[in-house]
């Protein structure tokens, strides 16, 4: 059913995707829009915006704080996982790689060669956003059981895992800086002698370098915090921070949760700056 609903999201949306170009076909400078004047009503925007980041920032980062407070006043050992901290870096960190790599030769194909099968190909890409970690771990774990033994519980069947159910993330960006890249670009570098290996190297990739980050970016944000998988999927004593976290709430232990939970903020956060800030980028350009 996920996946039909998913099935219907996806044709609807390339039914109403825009037929115009992203690019520019004449030079021009770029401006930078008049802000608009609230007026009365902008105490009301302070107000609204003020709510929203209370209670889906300070609210939560508040309550792990509460925790992590009582149980040092209860004198509870405190440990930082910093051990669990470097494990979900590295396999996200590799999981976002895999991702962007294989979102690219994807992204090519719909944005420069379009029809049908670029089409479909794209569509169907999208699909792994109707699939819930869950799923994906129980169909790798039953095929590596019963097909590719060596690869259970390994660190290359977990983040096999993360790119597939990430894909579309690292997909969406990739395409989305690859749309606003003029193929007269391209042509011109063609035009004076660079082959293309070198037009993608020296022309196509940094004008695609902010999407490729963001993608990348979001990838690596949501492998950090994707537990059903990594439950499965992990090699024993592989320990993250999300698998941490479940641990100790489990048994109630939330003051031991907070300093995971914390600290799982903390890695994110830098991520989170990158993305918003090659997002802007993204849009400026």
């Amino acid at each position: 059913m996920l996946v039909v609903l998913t099935a219907v999201a996806l044709t609807l949306e390339l039914r109403g995707r825009t037929r115009g170009r992203l690019w520019r076909v004449a030079p021009g400078a770029a401006r930078r829009p008049p802000p608009v004047s609230l007026g009365r009503f902008r105490w009301v925007a302070i107000v609204w915006c003020a709510a929203v980041t209370g209670f889906f920032l300070v609210l939560p980062a508040g309550v792990l704080g509460y925790w992590l407070v009582r149980g040092i006043a209860n004198e509870r050992g405190i440990d930082v996982p910093l051990t669990e901290a470097a494990r979900s870096v590295g396999a996200s960190g590799f999981a976002a790689v895999v991702a962007v790599t294989a979102a690219v030769p994807v992204a090519l194909l719909a944005t420069r060669f379009p029809g049908r099968l670029s089409r479909t190909i794209e569509r169907l890409s999208y699909a792994g956003n109707a699939l819930p970690g869950l799923v994906i771990a129980l169909a790798l774990v039953f095929f590596a059981a019963r097909y590719a033994a060596p690869l259970y519980q390994t660190l290359a069947l977990l983040v096999f895992a993360y790119a597939v159910r990430f894909f579309p993330q690292a997909l969406a960006g990739v395409d989305s800086a690859l749309v606003r890249v003029s193929p007269r670009v391209e042509e011109a570098a063609r035009g004076l002698g660079r082959g293309p290996l070198g037009t993608a190297w020296l022309v196509t990739a940094p004008l695609v370098r902010s999407g490729m980050l963001a993608g990348g970016a979001l990838v690596f944000l949501s492998a950090m915090k994707e537990l059903p998988a990594t439950i499965l999927l992990r090699p024993i004593g592989f320990d993250t921070l999300a698998t941490e976290i479940w641990s100790e709430t489990q048994v109630g232990a939330y003051s031991q949760a907070a300093v995971p939970a914390l600290t799982l903020i903390a890695v994110s956060a830098p991520v989170l700056w990158l993305v918003h800030g090659e997002r802007a980028g993204l849009a400026e350009a």
